[in-house]
């Protein structure tokens, strides 16, 4: 059996994925030219993570992620020296002091590879594994920071506590009336931004990151990071507004009443609206 075979069975010898498929592995060869994977292992992560296509995924990433979960020692050295030692900027701004980067940095290591089931399975190559990696390594500092007396919101409160500006009598009504359609209609607004949207959210609104900080674990410039989150709100926003009005069924002078609402008049959050 072909590669290409193993990666789309019933595929025809001149599909153009077989080329692709052989860039990836030489790419990955040459940047890892110590790690040792077999051929078709890394085409079955390809397979896993990336059945819809290949243009999009970091073949030498998913490369090494994959001969780390293989347990090949230069893959495991080259994570902790490529990636687990680069997480430390992004964990310095909860805590700089040299313990507390070296206590993440392991816990780190055994959340992507140490279990039944190792976080690093999860890595698909759509992503910098740098970047992956710092994100996983932030949350885990939070909780860190969290064990030691320092409180966060919990994640799913403080999701719900996205706040949006302003507060009138209209929304009183819609709170008091419409409370199961309107929590209803964020739960699946939330459920429909993508991963990124909705991971820049959390950092954003659970664990109360700068965009500095954000930057940072994506690797990109403060004001990028500032257009993503923001993108992600608006997003968020729109999509709430959108579900509620199919919900409710409203049209016409009602349908834009509430929704002008709902664009200017949200300053309380979910989780207060669910508490009143």
């Amino acid at each position: 059996m072909t590669l290409l075979q193993l990666y789309a069975p019933g595929a025809s010898a001149d599909d153009p994925r077989s080329a692709a498929i052989d860039a990836l592995l030489s790419a990955s060869r040459a940047q890892w030219p110590l790690v040792k994977l077999a051929d078709d292992r890394f085409v079955l992560a390809l397979k896993k993570h990336a059945a819809d296509g290949l243009e999009t995924v970091r073949g030498p990433d998913l490369f090494l992620a994959t001969a780390c979960l293989a347990g090949d020692p230069a893959a495991l050295a080259a994570l902790d020296e490529q990636v687990i030692a680069r997480i430390d900027k992004a964990v310095a701004g909860i805590d700089s002091s040299r313990a507390f980067l070296d206590e993440v940095q392991q816990l780190v290591r055994e959340r992507l590879l140490v279990g039944a089931a190792p976080r690093l399975a999860e890595y698909s190559g759509k992503g910098a594994l740098v970047a992956w990696a710092r994100t996983v390594a932030l949350r885990l500092a939070l909780n860190l920071r969290r064990d030691t007396g320092k409180e966060t919101p919990h994640e799913d409160e403080a999701l719900e506590a996205m706040p949006f500006q302003g507060r009138d009598l209209e929304l009183d009504y819609v709170r008091s009336t419409h409370r199961a359609d309107f929590t209803a209609a964020f739960a699946d607004a939330l459920a429909s931004l993508d991963a990124k949207d909705r991971n820049l959210l959390r950092l954003s609104i659970i664990d109360r990151l700068s965009v500095d900080q954000i930057g940072a674990i994506y690797g990109a410039h403060r004001a990028t990071a500032a257009r993503w989150v923001n993108a992600a709100r608006d997003a968020l926003l729109e999509r709430t507004r959108k579900n509620l009005a199919e919900r409710l069924k409203l049209t016409g002078s009602e349908l834009q009443s509430l929704l002008g609402a709902l664009q200017s008049n949200l300053e309380i959050s979910l989780n207060r609206m669910l508490r009143e």
